[in-house]
């Protein structure tokens, strides 16, 4: 009885743990754009990868928004018919890059939505589907003076 026991609780862990590292990524970038929207791209789009005088021989990089949250939530209405419920967040580093860990895979299929706020920008907030794993999340912003 005990072995069973204790069989069945590595085998319980075992799950948690599988489950866990199967998780997904979102990783992406926040920059000024002209209009307040978030798309998908990819990965190898230069304004996604690109950091100003380090990665740009050409002097055309975008600089990025550092401190501006970014949240990935469950579209509106989706499965209860009331407001979007936050799935993950994190906020965007220097240079505006973030890079969003889902804990369970299974959170988010299909589209979502995706909001940036804070950081001095005017808020955003797009309904995109979920990125394969050769793009990335460019989340265009502009300055908000009045939040500085």
């Amino acid at each position: 009885m005990r072995f069973r026991t204790t069989a069945i609780a590595l085998l319980s862990v075992s799950c948690t743990l599988l489950s866990a590292c199967g998780g997904q990524r979102i990783k992406g970038r926040v920059i000024e754009g002209g209009i307040g929207r978030a798309m998908v791209v990819s990965a190898t789009d230069t304004r996604t990868i690109a950091t100003a005088g380090v990665d740009d021989p050409a002097g055309d990089a975008q600089t990025g928004f550092e401190g501006v949250r970014v949240r990935l939530l469950r579209p509106s209405g989706r499965t209860t018919g009331g407001p979007a419920a936050e799935i993950a967040s994190a906020v965007s580093g220097p240079d505006g890059f973030f890079d969003i860990s889902v804990g369970n895979k299974d959170q988010i299929s299909g589209r979502f939505e995706i909001e940036a706020s804070g950081g001095g920008v005017f808020q955003v907030r797009n309904t995109i589907f979920v990125p394969r794993n050769d793009q990335r999340v460019l989340v265009l912003v502009r300055p908000n003076s009045a939040a500085e």
